[in-house]
């Protein structure tokens, strides 16, 4: 008699965030308190999260919208966790399922304390299971012939931000 398994559904995904802005005295090490932050700039927002299925479909992206907020991209990015049987992020424990949380909470959104029974770091396995000189995203994806990370510059950052306020 043989057994029949099911493949797991996996789903990888990584959330991209807005910068805050702050009013500062000048340039150079200083604590910024959370008064200085602007009013409308005063936290992270979640711009996309961009996620695939370990099915070879291609890469897909959840965007902000000035229609939904925040509150529509957590609510379609939970149908996914949804359906699938592990979700795995890098350097997620960190950061991307704490900025989650947080949203979540702002959001008036329930929480979701069953994610992290199926959840799993990418960062974390990777160190645990295989010494590389670096750890990061750009060097494991060159070092595994995927062509590397596409270097983002604090410009364009900027840029994305202008784009949302407008």
């Amino acid at each position: 008699m043989t057994t029949l398994t099911k493949k797991p559904n996996i789903l990888f995904y990584d959330i991209e965030t807005s910068l805050m802005q702050a009013y500062v005295w000048g340039c150079g090490e200083q604590y910024v308190r959370h008064h200085q932050l602007l009013p409308n700039k005063n936290m992270w927002g979640i711009i996309c999260i961009t996620y695939c299925w370990n099915d070879g479909s291609p890469v897909q992206i959840l965007k902000w919208t000035p229609k939904g907020g925040e509150k529509a991209l957590l609510e379609e990015f939970d149908k996914l966790l949804d359906k699938a049987d592990h979700a795995i992020g890098k350097n997620s424990d960190r950061f991307d399922t704490k900025m989650l949380n947080a949203h979540r909470m702002l959001a008036g959104l329930p929480g979701r304390p069953e994610w992290t029974k199926y959840t799993d770091d990418l960062e974390k396995q990777m160190r645990r299971y295989f010494r590389l000189p670096s750890q990061s995203l750009d060097y494991i994806s060159s070092q595994l012939g995927l062509g590397g990370k596409i270097k983002m510059e604090f410009d364009d950052w900027i840029a994305i931000d202008r784009y949302y306020d407008v």
